[in-house]
């Protein structure tokens, strides 16, 4: 299992609560591309089929 921390929100929390919203919140969409990074990364750093967590911030991927 690979979990990647994104560090945002889900869009729809805020749909009909705006004032709610964090501060610097910007919507994400998470593209097949991303997905395959994520992969690739995920691979370099020893990943098979045991649960690792990444966090990706700033268009940097680091280890959980």
């Amino acid at each position: 299992m690979l979990i990647i921390d994104l560090g945002c929100y889900d869009i729809w929390l805020y749909a009909n609560d705006q004032e709610s919203k964090p501060h610097g919140f910007e919507p994400k969409s998470i593209t097949p591309k991303f997905v395959s990074k994520s992969i690739a990364y995920a691979l370099t750093q020893g990943w098979s089929t045991d649960k690792m967590e990444l966090e990706f911030r700033n268009g940097n991927y680091n280890k959980k």
